[in-house]
């Protein structure tokens, strides 16, 4: 039978190793989208050509609002992920007032 300190310290590392898979997870994918992101992103900011391309004030202030309204999304999104990450940190031992 394991003891209370031995049952914690396989939880520990059973949390870094699930963390730490997590965070290569993580980097892999975005090493492979963001190249990906950023090349689209360039060819959208190619349509500004006008020497290729005609378009009208409100075409383009569409299209950059919805890169915009894209943008807070995901801003948002990470700093959800963030806060829920800080709460779930959060033991009970470091309360404090």
């Amino acid at each position: 039978m394991m003891d209370i300190e031995e049952e914690e310290r396989k939880g520990e590392k059973d949390e870094f190793i699930m963390l730490n898979k997590k965070q290569s997870s993580f980097i892999d994918l975005a090493k492979k989208r963001m190249p990906k992101l950023l090349k689209m992103m360039k060819l959208v900011e190619n349509l500004s050509n006008t020497y290729h391309y005609q378009y009208d004030d409100k075409q383009s202030q569409k299209i950059i609002g919805d890169i915009e309204a894209a943008l807070r999304d995901i801003k948002h999104s990470y700093r959800n992920g963030l806060d829920k990450q800080s709460r779930k940190n959060q033991k009970e031992d470091d309360y404090e007032i």
